[in-house]
């Protein structure tokens, strides 16, 4: 397994499409030092972002609001690498007091959610607009290719074309806020030019 994630982020890199699929650092989290060592790796190569288990008491490891984890954040933190989950219902916000709605810092919870968690959509239409309108610069819109559930159509998928999607849900927004959702907040966190 490590060394698959060690050869993957060179061929993200070597065969990707820059323009058009970002190359995300898959940790060998099992390994903090490990993990620490791919992050520098990998951040010198190009990748775009970090991919990491919301769930690491899952396999055995400590949650993520364990300080055990502060090694793999601060090397994040210095190379300017964003850290992503696939979070699913999970309870992934935890703080050291187990609750993940709690706030050490005093910011209040939508400060400091305003200040560092982006939230990614690709087929919701409930609760959407309610969510652009509170936190406009943390929500990105994705197509989840290429996951079976994905906006990518074809024959054997009802999915929904990405651009009839954005025209139907996001449609009615003014243009500047419409621009932000897909494409200038992704740019701004993955630090595209």
């Amino acid at each position: 397994m490590r060394a698959c994630l060690q050869r993957l982020p060179l061929r993200l890199v070597e065969r990707g499409t820059p323009e058009r699929l970002l190359p995300v650092t898959a940790l060998p989290f099992w390994d903090i030092k490990a993990s620490v060592d791919e992050i520098t790796r990998c951040a010198q190569l190009g990748h775009k972002s970090i991919l990491f288990p919301s769930q690491p008491q899952d396999f055995g490891f400590a949650p993520l609001a364990h300080t055990d984890w502060d090694p793999v954040g601060a090397v994040a933190e210095e190379a300017g690498l964003p850290i992503s989950f696939h979070i699913g219902s999970q309870e992934w916000l935890g703080t050291s007091d187990g609750n993940p709605f709690s706030d050490p810092a005093g910011m209040g919870i939508h400060a400091s959610f305003e200040r560092q968690v982006y939230g990614c959509f690709w087929f919701e239409r409930e609760m959407l607009s309610q969510t652009i309108e509170r936190y406009p610069n943390n929500i990105l819109y994705e197509t989840d290719f290429a996951h079976p559930t994905s906006m990518s159509p074809g024959p054997a998928t009802p999915a929904v074309a990405p651009r009839q999607y954005a025209s139907e849900v996001l449609g009615k927004l003014p243009r500047d806020l419409a621009g932000k959702i897909l494409h200038d907040n992704a740019a701004r966190v993955y630090h595209l030019e």
